[in-house]
């Protein structure tokens, strides 16, 4: 007869709960002669860390003639154990009719609306790493010069 005691680790789970519990279950398979099998799952893990912001975009009178503005400034630390992730990039805005997002791997155009990039990493178990992101904002026909909010929100999901 064997044991098997399978132990999810939470993010908040603490190593000397755990040490406590195999040995209370290798005092009990000791006692009875069986051997002792343990496995570990490890929950999958992504997180985003705004670093930095860029304030309200300013749409100039050539901006609006060129059909785009360029926005940089934003910094991420994206912390992640699964190998990579999924950002999503909800832009929601009617500023922008279509966005190119660029930092996080080739270059990414999307819809106004937002889209994802998927990063893959060869880094197993926890890893952090920062990005810095760039954005082509390519301006609807109806956009006019002025000071707009930031247009874009971010989230991510492991791997």
């Amino acid at each position: 007869m064997q044991f098997h005691v399978p132990v999810p680790l939470a993010s908040g789970c603490s190593g000397s709960f755990l040490a406590a519990a195999l040995c209370l279950c290798a005092g009990a398979a000791a006692a009875n002669g069986m051997p002792l099998a343990v496995t570990a799952t490890v929950p999958r893990h992504a997180k985003l860390n705004l670093l930095a912001q860029p304030g309200p975009v300013t749409v100039t009178a050539a901006d609006v003639a060129r059909g785009f503005v360029d926005v940089s400034g934003l910094r991420i630390a994206v912390s992640q154990n699964t190998g990579g992730f999924v950002l999503a990039v909800d832009g929601g805005t009617p500023l922008a009719r279509s966005m190119r997002v660029r930092g996080a791997g080739p270059d990414v155009q999307m819809a106004g609306e937002g889209g994802s990039i998927t990063q893959r990493t060869p880094v197993r178990g926890m890893s952090t790493s920062t990005l810095e992101l760039e954005f082509r904002f390519e301006l609807d026909p109806t956009a006019r010069p002025g000071v707009y909010a930031w247009p874009v929100r971010l989230s991510i999901s492991p791997l």
